[in-house]
């Protein structure tokens, strides 16, 4: 008797789901992913730099110690975390979440593949690498692509430096837990993309730099519907700079108080019913959002949004409740919103 059964190529797989998220939508999906963390920080940097290879965990990551599109944020991994990003199909998450959430983890994280085959982060003690290819980490499976190190674990600092050197960002010093989340997306060079499964298509710094700026100058619109996060930064790491710069950042903030806005209401209230749709009555409400952005020594534009949201009415409510739309196994949440630009106006960055 031998093995036999149908098996999935995970390439394959990766390749067919990023054809759904087009590129431009990674920086948009990782804030979101973010977001659903319960995170209030999102940082985005590009890094030009490149990073030493003779003190590697595993010797042919060495490709990927080049530039690379990093983000933070300020939530921690949990152990559901972990085990929901080994999951291509979608998020694991617990029935009462599942409808508040637009997929921490599921399909739309591997929209980073757009841009690199070997996806990295860190969080708490551990340092992940997702290989998918399994080819670039030792004693990886097609059942197993991947691997988990503590980087605490006595003298694997001092042993594979150049493997945590790109990790010692956003004030992150690998000496310590980290108590948020970064991730590093080494940037797929030409050499990378003749041999990808995932993706032909390189990714440059040049390219790269197109996604942050989009991402940059959309900051207010990001901003708009998140439910914890209100701070926002993007920076670029030149490779003969000591530190990163900033190109852009925005706070927001509660109008009235001048506090971090409580964006939580909605969510909680949705929450509450969420055991059962056909009794959700018609939830509402309204927040008036103050957005100032940032720019190194310049000024920028203040403004006022109106942000209203609503759930649990007419067709979309018929429709979330329906038998047939859930006997393929979808979940439709009776939510929308909508927001209004109030004011804008010139003001002085007064951040340096």
């Amino acid at each position: 008797m031998s093995d036999f059964g149908q098996k999935v190529d995970l390439c394959q797989r990766i390749r067919d789901v990023t054809t759904n998220y087009p590129e431009g939508a990674l920086l948009k999906e990782m804030v979101q992913n973010a977001d659903d963390a319960g995170a209030r920080v999102f940082r985005v940097m590009l890094d030009y730099r490149s990073h030493g290879t003779s003190s590697l965990v595993a010797p042919k990551t060495g490709a990927f110690q080049g530039p690379s599109l990093n983000t933070y944020n300020d939530a921690v991994f949990t152990d559901t975390d972990f085990e929901s990003i080994q999951h291509i199909g979608g998020s694991k998450k617990t029935e009462a979440t599942a409808r508040t959430k637009t997929g921490r983890f599921g399909v739309g994280f591997n929209s980073s593949y757009h841009v690199t085959d070997l996806p990295c982060f860190v969080s708490r003690r551990y340092l992940v690498m997702l290989d998918p290819h399994c080819a670039h980490l030792p004693n990886v499976s097609s059942s197993e692509p991947g691997k988990m190190i503590n980087f605490l674990h006595p003298g694997m600092r001092e042993k594979y430096a150049d493997q945590l050197a790109p990790f010692r960002v956003f004030g992150c010093t690998m000496d310590t837990e980290l108590n948020a989340t970064i991730f590093r997306l080494a940037l797929r060079t030409d050499e990378q993309a003749a041999t990808s499964r995932i993706s032909k298509r390189a990714c440059s710094p040049a390219a790269a730099r197109v996604l942050v700026d989009e991402f940059a100058a959309a900051l207010p619109e990001v901003a708009l519907f998140l439910t914890h996060i209100h701070t926002l930064e993007v920076y670029t790491w030149e490779a003969a700079d000591a530190q990163p710069r900033l190109l852009r950042g925005l706070v927001v903030s509660d109008h009235a108080t001048g506090a971090a806005p409580d964006r939580q209401r909605l969510h909680a209230l949705v929450r509450s019913a969420m055991h059962d749709l056909r009794g959700v009555g018609i939830v509402e409400d309204t927040t008036r959002l103050a957005m100032r952005p940032s720019t190194p020594g310049g000024a920028a534009d203040s403004s006022l949004w109106v942000v209203a949201q609503s759930m649990g009415g007419g067709k979309a409510r018929e429709m979330s409740i329906d038998k047939d739309v859930a006997d393929y196994g979808l979940q439709p949440v009776p939510w929308g919103g909508v927001s209004a630009l109030i004011t804008a106006r010139h003001v002085a960055d007064n951040s340096e």
